[in-house]
């Protein structure tokens, strides 16, 4: 992966939003924070979840970590209606964004939202309107890091 110690001109320059897509574990979180790092105001997808998820992550501690202890996985007791109670905390997350950047002092500004890799399962039409409002960038992965990925899940699954 490349530095962004010397930030590209247009970042310098130019207000750009942009949304960070990608498979869990492609560097979405990390790319964000160097990100924030260089000024740009960052929405972390996973921290508005784990904060609107309040008391149930609470008993657990707020962390992505935990947001996954808390849901289960999918061969466990009560996964489908945690599953689904946290696509629709998601969906309301980038619905939130999508208002705040549609804000006209947002226009001005440098953003990065950090999104989740179940984003892919949000409905066409909020997808769309985050993708009018931001200029979505894809985190690709070679493809010998995939069986990385793949074995890294096999001992820890994660959630959606």
């Amino acid at each position: 992966m490349s530095e962004l110690s010397d930030p590209p001109t247009l970042l310098k320059t130019e207000a750009i939003q942009l949304s960070l897509i990608g498979m869990s574990g492609a560097g979405k979180s990390h790319w964000s924070k160097r990100m924030e790092s260089l000024g740009f105001q960052m929405y972390s997808c996973d921290d508005l979840i784990a904060e609107r998820l309040g008391q149930k992550l609470e008993e657990k501690g707020k962390s992505t970590i935990n947001l996954a202890k808390w849901m289960g996985h999918p061969f466990s007791e009560g996964y489908p209606e945690a599953e689904a109670f946290y696509l629709e905390l998601e969906a309301a997350v980038i619905s939130q964004i999508c208002d705040e950047l549609e804000n006209s002092s947002q226009k001005d500004k440098q953003v990065v939202v950090d999104t989740t890799g179940s984003l892919i399962y949000l409905g066409k039409k909020l997808l769309n309107r985050l993708r009018n409002l931001t200029l979505t960038v894809q985190l690709k992965l070679p493809e010998e890091k995939h069986e990385q990925l793949f074995e890294a899940y096999l001992l820890d699954p994660k959630p959606v």
